[in-house]
């Protein structure tokens, strides 16, 4: 078992029965080896155990021997001399030579009290190790050889475990405070804890291999046999501003057999204040999850003070209720205030305040009502403590002050609503709010029924339109009916559409290469409508784009940005005094034409010997691309394009001709898109 100070084994069963002692006579000690385990282990040794072989493929190393003390030196070597005192006086043993000798004749732990099943006490029989040069975290793998009087040596055990470990069943625990007491001269504190979690211990796992990496593998050997009689506390006790552990306390079983119980008590003096909590720990005090710290007070309830008598009066927007100033004392805690419900004859507690209050506003009343209140002090928990019937006050509120308007109203849109939300004010007097809305900021009406207990407010009405702006406003009722002046006014304009014209056709003309756009002024039938955007497209699957950057005041507009041979759409809208726009009227089309490629005015022909040369003079206008070249015989009609040259070429030779025929030649210009030229001008020429 890991434990705060290290890997305890037991070798023999803590509870022996007669073999056990017999064994244990014959026993000159047990050799303890171990090794530490760093990666993937395969624990072939099941088989062996059977045929009382130790496993050979695993090589350990000893690191100590289990002997039966001999000496009190041997007995001071494993316990601490506060232990040995409890002994003795379990024992009746008074010195060290009585002691050592009813150790060498009592093996039983049960001949020694009380500390029978103290871990301490196996370690002073021999029938526990504790292996102290451990490194927290690590798995260690341990041997245990019997070495009997005639120094045989036999394999006895094999186990495993994690330094350090967790006892994670302990942590399930459920330390709970059951009850305090408390008088002059003494206080005690009881606590239970069930104990259903033990019932899940784990047993001792089956293993053939082991894995320190492995998490899984690390809590398979991890192993806590936590059983109820092994349950111990330590009480905790705040002295001197620290916790310092006071005492160890032994548990008693309920008769259901699900409960330990721990009960302990401290003498103190007249009001001494105790604070103090249980820690359970395990038979290796392993530690468990700790109680909350529990106070009590050395007092009794025939010496507290109590509040004898409470006053309510009438105050502005409340009622006001006083009690005698308790003393500064620990075994207070606070003030209860409870306040009648009315008919029913019961009451509810309304506030808790502190102990050195001695007053309380009550502000959440009506004007002319009566109400009963009842006072009294809260004690520490459980000790017992507590004032039975508490001082009584009659109060009626009839003083209210005048409200005042809400802070922070704000309104925003809602879809096609208005949401209002405000900050009201902090007058529990305060009965009601009202909404009021209006297209002037001083021509306002009500326009919401009482709102209670809410800041905000939905305008979904329907006589809302989105041609008008309307300012809002809250007014504050208090409980009297009095009323605060309007909150600010605050203006907005729902999202609602607004039905109107618009231009329904857009008039298109080309003059002089620039476009001249007009439509009918819409303006005159609607006076909302305030100027028009235009808006214009260059594919017939593309996006419209804004013309112009501005609004337009006129219903005409002059695009000068055409180019030639590009086909545009153009579409109109009106615009809203508040921005909107309008639909937009039908698509114009139109079109701004290429002229003509400019014709070849001038080429020459002659004879070569390779063949015909046709030549032109080099023309750089950045739109000819190429040039066409053409032939016909003299005979023919009809010219055939023979070839085409690039526009930094200036000549073309044809060599498919023949001698003594006449031909006639012509020449293009070819622009972007094979846009060709006329042929305005041929030349015959014979070939040679």
């Amino acid at each position: 078992m890991p434990s705060p100070k290290g890997n305890y084994l037991f070798v023999q069963p803590v509870a022996p029965e007669t073999s056990d002692f017999i064994q244990q006579l014959n026993t000159a000690y047990y050799q303890i080896k171990r090794l530490a385990l760093v990666k993937k282990t395969s624990l072939r040794y099941l088989e062996q155990l059977e045929n009382g072989k130790p496993p050979e493929d695993l090589k350990l190393a000893e690191v100590g021997q289990l002997r039966r003390p001999k000496t009190m030196a041997d007995v001071r070597k494993v316990v601490p001399e506060e232990f040995i005192g409890y002994l003795k006086k379990a024992t009746e043993q008074s010195t060290d030579e009585q002691f050592l000798s009813f150790l060498n004749t009592h093996s039983n732990p049960a001949d020694y009290g009380v500390l029978g099943s103290e871990v301490a006490l196996q370690l002073v029989l021999g029938n526990v190790y504790l292996d102290t040069d451990v490194k927290p975290g690590m798995m260690y793998l341990y041997q245990v050889i019997r070495v009997d009087k005639s120094n045989k040596k036999t394999f006895w055990a094999q186990g495993i475990t994690v330094a350090g470990a967790e006892n994670e069943t302990l942590g399930q625990l459920n330390t709970q405070l059951s009850g305090v007491a408390g008088d002059d001269s003494l206080v005690t504190v009881k606590w239970h804890i069930p104990i259903n979690p033990l019932n899940s211990t784990p047993k001792f796992p089956i293993l053939y291999q082991v894995d320190p990496q492995d998490q899984a593998s690390r809590r398979n050997v991890s192993f806590y046999p936590t059983e109820p009689r092994t349950i111990r506390a330590s009480v905790w006790l705040f002295n001197d501003n620290s916790w310092k552990k006071e005492s160890t306390l032994i548990p008693t079983m309920n008769d259901a057999g699900d409960t330990l119980t721990f009960y302990w008590s401290k003498p103190c003096v007249p009001e001494e204040v105790v604070r103090v909590f249980l820690l359970p720990q395990d038979l290796v005090e392993n530690p468990g999850t700790p109680s909350d710290t529990a106070t009590a007070v050395a007092i009794g309830n025939n010496k507290i003070k109590l509040i004898y008598g409470a006053k309510a009066q009438d105050t502005t927007d409340a009622i006001r209720v006083s009690w005698a100033q308790l003393p500064a004392k620990p075994y207070y805690t606070g003030i209860e205030i409870a306040r009648d419900n009315g008919a029913d004859s019961t009451f509810s507690v309304i506030a808790q305040l502190t102990p050195s209050d001695s007053s309380f506003y009550d502000y959440y009343i009506r004007p002319g009502v009566s109400y009963t209140y009842r006072v009294r002090p809260l004690f520490i928990p459980l000790q017992g403590l507590v004032q039975s019937i508490a001082a009584e006050a009659i109060g009626t509120g009839t003083k209210f002050s005048r409200p005042l308007p809400v802070s922070d109203l704000q309104v925003q849109h809602e879809g096609r609503n208005i949401r209002l939300n405000w900050t009201g004010t902090d007058s529990p007097s305060v009965f009601s709010y009202y909404v009021y809305r209006g297209t002037s900021k001083d021509n306002l009406s009500r326009v919401s029924g009482t709102l209670r207990k809410t800041t905000t407010f939905l305008d979904s009405s329907d006589v809302l339109s989105g041609r008008s702006e309307y300012f809002y406003s809250i007014l504050t009722m208090n409980l009297t009916q009095d009323t605060s002046e309007l909150a600010p006014p605050v203006a907005i304009r729902p999202l609602r559409s607004i039905e109107t014209t618009y231009p329904k056709t857009v008039e298109a003309a080309l003059i002089n290469k620039e476009v001249w756009l007009s439509w009918n002024d819409v303006r005159t039938e609607d006076n909302i409508l305030t100027g028009f955007i235009i808006q214009r497209k260059s594919e017939p699957n593309g996006m419209f784009r804004p013309l112009s950057q501005t609004v337009l005041d006129q219903p005409s507009f002059t695009d000068t940005t055409l180019r030639e041979g590009q086909t545009v759409w153009y579409r109109v809208a009106a615009v809203t005094a508040f921005g909107d726009t309008t639909a937009f009227s039908n698509d114009a089309e139109l079109s701004l034409p290429r002229p003509d490629p400019d014709p070849v005015f001038t080429f020459y022909v002659r004879n070569i010997s390779q063949g015909i040369e046709v030549s032109w003079p080099r023309i750089n206008d950045g739109k000819r691309e190429k040039y066409g070249i053409y032939r016909r015989e003299a005979t023919s009609d009809t010219f055939t394009k023979i070839g085409e040259a690039s526009s930094q070429e200036t000549q073309f030779l044809d060599p498919q001709v023949e001698s003594g025929t006449k031909y006639v030649y012509s020449v293009t210009s070819i622009e972007a898109a094979n846009r060709e030229s006329k042929r305005v001008k041929s030349l015959a020429i014979v070939r040679e």
